[in-house]
């Protein structure tokens, strides 16, 4: 939250956050100036995600843009100053900043697509997520699964559609049997 005063007390109209332990992968000139051609004409957007979780994807006209149901991990985002500006006037009341960005977006949330900032593998100090940690890095790591939560989200009625067709297949070799 002080990052984000910071940059209001700066007049700043946009605030690009990363954390510490950002990784970036997948990135390419094109694909930046597609997200800040979005930034400078939209006006629909609260966050902007270089890389998170998410719970559903939507399409834009922008290709490398989709509007996003956040779930956590925000570790690189842009916000918008009115935004911000609000995050900042909230007290602590214990929230952790994912959940409090996953109340507040108002279907605002957007992120790159695909993603190119990944949180690192490295030890955290929160000891409320030691475990959590621990079963990430047994899934291959944070990048891998937020990886795959991408895939699934941009490709999900696909899959479904080719689960479905796979149990119907299989009903019919078992009632030919």
């Amino acid at each position: 939250m002080q990052c984000i005063q910071k940059g209001i007390e700066e007049n700043a109209q946009t605030i690009l956050v990363f954390e510490d332990d950002i990784l970036f992968d997948r990135f390419s000139p094109s694909l930046l100036r597609n997200i800040v051609d979005f930034l400078q004409k939209e006006n629909s957007w609260n966050v902007f995600f270089l890389g998170c979780m998410v719970n559903g994807i939507k399409t834009t006209n922008y290709p490398s843009v989709a509007q996003v149901k956040y779930r956590c991990s925000a570790h690189a985002y842009v916000l918008n100053r009115p935004f911000a500006e609000q995050l900042v006037k909230l007290p602590w009341q214990g929230t952790a900043f994912d959940d409090l960005l996953r109340e507040m977006n108002n279907n605002r949330a957007y992120a790159a697509t695909p993603c190119f900032a990944f949180q690192s593998s490295s030890p955290t100090d929160n000891k409320a997520t030691q475990r959590l940690a621990r079963f990430r890095e047994l899934c291959g790591g944070i990048k891998l699964i937020q990886k795959a939560n991408e895939l699934y989200y941009l490709n999900r009625s696909a899959i479904w559609l080719g689960h479905i067709l796979f149990i119907v297949l299989l009903i019919l070799l078992w009632l030919k049997l």
